[in-house]
Formats: C-alpha cells, sequence, structure tokens
C-alpha cells in the first residue's frame, strides 16, 4: 500500500514537472504580441530622418552651385547691363555754348604765343576736338590766316599723341589752344603785329572777335586741349 501511494505520487510530480518545463519553454504568443505591439513602428523612421538632419543641416544661402541672393553676375549695381550715369555720352558743343577768351603768353626767345580759352556757357558740359578757326587782322583789316599744327615752339599737343584728342568742357574746367608765333620776319625785321584775332571754336560756325595783341608771322593754332 505504500508502495503504492508513493509511485503515484511520483507520477503526479513528474506531470507538474513536465508542466512547468513547457510553460517556461514556450511563453504564450500573446505575450510575444504584446511585446511587437508596444514598439511604435514610426521610431526607427523619426530617428533615422532626424540623423540626417543633424548630419546635413539645411543650408540657408541654397544648395551648392546654386546662385546666392546677390543674383547672378551682371545683374548686380554697376554692371555693364545697368545704365549709370557715366554710360551717358557727353554731346558735341553746339553754337553758343562756348565762351572764347585769350590771354597772353610769356615769349620765349623770338617766339610769342597767345592762349585761347573755350569756357562753358550755362553749366552744361560739352566735347570738342580739333583745331580752332583763326584768323587775325592786319591793320588794314586783311585776314591772316593761321596754319594748323599739332604742335610748335610755345606748346601744342604732346608728342606721343598723332592726332588731336577729344577734350570735355566742364562748368570750371574750360578747354585751351595755343595761338603762336614768330617776332621777327624772314629778314630779320620786326614782325607786324595784329590787334584783333577771329576764333571759331573746333566744329562750330559762331566766330567770336577778340581785342589782343599777335605777331603776325608765322602763325600757328594747336589743337585744344584741356
Amino acid at each position: 500500500m505504500n508502495r503504492l501511494a508513493v509511485g503515484v505520487a511520483l507520477v503526479v510530480g513528474a506531470v507538474v514537472v513536465g508542466a512547468a518545463g513547457c510553460s517556461t519553454s514556450n511563453p504564450p504568443s500573446t505575450s510575444a504580441a504584446s511585446k511587437s505591439s508596444a514598439v511604435p513602428t514610426t521610431g526607427p523612421t523619426a530617428v533615422a530622418t532626424s540623423s540626417n538632419a543633424a548630419a546635413n543641416p539645411p543650408s540657408s544661402g541654397g544648395s551648392p552651385g546654386a546662385p546666392d541672393s546677390g543674383g547672378s553676375p551682371g545683374s548686380g549695381n554697376g554692371s555693364p547691363d545697368t545704365p549709370t550715369a557715366t554710360d551717358t555720352p557727353i554731346p558735341e558743343c553746339s553754337n553758343g555754348q562756348v565762351a572764347v577768351s585769350a590771354a597772353p603768353m610769356t615769349p620765349n626767345k623770338t617766339h610769342s604765343g597767345v592762349q585761347l580759352e573755350f569756357a562753358s556757357v550755362g553749366g552744361v558740359s560739352c566735347r570738342m576736338i580739333g583745331y580752332p578757326g583763326v584768323d587775325l587782322l592786319t591793320m588794314y583789316g586783311q585776314p591772316v590766316h593761321a596754319q594748323r599744327t599739332l604742335r610748335g615752339f610755345m606748346g601744342g599737343q604732346p608728342d606721343t599723341f598723332p592726332t588731336p584728342l577729344p577734350v570735355v568742357v566742364k562748368p570750371g574746367h574750360p578747354a585751351h589752344a595755343v595761338l603762336e608765333g614768330s617776332s621777327l620776319q624772314d629778314d630779320g625785321r620786326p614782325c607786324p603785329i595784329a590787334k584783333t584775332i577771329l576764333v571759331t571754336p573746333p566744329d562750330l560756325t559762331d566766330t567770336h572777335t577778340l581785342q589782343n595783341d599777335a605777331y603776325l608771322c608765322d602763325m600757328q593754332i594747336h589743337p585744344t586741349g584741356p
């Protein structure tokens, strides 16, 4: 009887241990499902996006190679495509826009000169180039035409320039030209002196009458300059 009781007890114990082992090695599927549903599906995606954003922060200046807010070349201030005040051409001088005066120059040996001045009238700038037209009147009222030459003993165009240069006549900044001649004739006698000079600015038709002395021998007029 005792042996039978002991045998039954051993069998029951074995069944209980086996049941407990099965429960430990095979957890309920609901627990795994519960763990799976507890992990948010958006977690990995959000983490990856945040990581990429940290590694590659957005640039406020735009993508590499794209033009910045200053604009493409040629579209900013002062570019060749933008008209400015310096792009406006200065017009040529016209009749009535230039006042003419003259002043004697210091003689140099047998050479004497008169400096002609061309000033702006009305505060407007204009452009001129070339030779003034100059005639000197003898005591009998006969005109003597001054020969046009680039340079002479008293002044004129610099040697480095083979042709007359344009000059801008601005308010307060007149243009000038040198009229020069010889105080002696070819035979050594004193040269007659003119009392009146007729001056016409380059490329204009209005003639200005000036009361200035100038020698009549070998008279030359040089181009206008600053």
